[in-house]
């Protein structure tokens, strides 16, 4: 019986190192994902710009890409979230039996006490992201409503059309929607018992 315990328990912690391993590799994937995100979308607002501020295009062609930063927003916090879970299993369900300090539990453990009061956790990855989705979205609108006068090199503005106005307004709310996702994604935290 005693020989049955214990191939159990060598056949358990193989289990746990191999579940460990796939989702530290699922995590470290996620987290790749998570930074081509941000690079699609600053090479997105990057051509838009570019674009918008040649001879050729109307200025209103940078206001196409709030809608698709938005959408861009929301596939990030989809992968920050999932990013967030496994953690949060790795933390609570693998480290935690054993009581051992591994990084999810030290990374949890390092909140600031303001930070447990408050039951939330500053993620500070997330909100320089933030900005980065909120910024460009925002600079793009304002350079769809400007138009640089090659002549005098002054900024003026776009002369008021349909168009413009059509555009500003899918602007606006693409720009609210990305800050309502972001400001919605709370991440719950787990402790372990």
């Amino acid at each position: 019986m005693e020989s049955f315990l214990s191939e159990s328990q060598k056949y358990m912690d193989e289990l746990v190192k191999l579940e460990y391993n796939a989702l530290r590799d699922e995590k470290l994937k996620l987290i790749e994902m998570r930074q081509h995100v941000i690079e699609i979308t600053l090479t997105l607002a990057s051509a838009f710009l570019a674009i918008a501020f040649t001879k050729e295009a109307p200025p209103a062609i940078a206001m196409i890409y709030p809608p698709i930063a938005a959408f861009l927003a929301i596939g990030w916090v989809q992968i920050d979230y999932r990013i967030f879970t496994l953690s949060n299993f790795i933390r609570v369900h693998i480290e935690g039996p054993f009581k051992v300090v591994c990084f999810e539990s030290w990374m949890h453990d390092g909140k600031n006490d303001l930070e447990k009061k408050q039951g939330k956790m500053v993620r500070y990855v997330s909100m320089s992201h933030y900005g980065v989705f909120l910024f460009t979205q925002l600079f793009a609108m304002f350079i769809g409503f400007i138009t640089v006068d090659i002549s005098t090199k002054n900024l003026i503005l776009s002369p008021f059309s349909d168009l413009l106005i059509v555009l500003g307004i899918i602007d606006i709310i693409s720009i609210l929607a990305t800050g309502i996702v972001f400001v919605k994604a709370e991440y719950k935290d787990v402790e372990t018992d």
